[in-house]
């Protein structure tokens, strides 16, 4: 569960670390990943549900 008293991650929006106790230690710019996220625009995997990429 996330708390007031987090440390600011020192990578902040640029942060790669995508664990629980990463993102439950340090503070994050929520906003900045979102709108990232809703921006990704994924290619199909050529080899459809028979992908061994999940």
């Amino acid at each position: 569960m996330r708390t007031n008293q987090q440390t600011s991650c020192k990578y902040g929006s640029n942060c790669h670390d995508y664990t629980d106790h990463h993102r439950d230690k340090y503070s994050h710019p929520e906003s900045d990943k979102k709108e990232k996220t809703q921006n990704i625009q994924h290619t199909p995997c050529k080899y459809g549900s028979g992908c061994r990429d999940r």
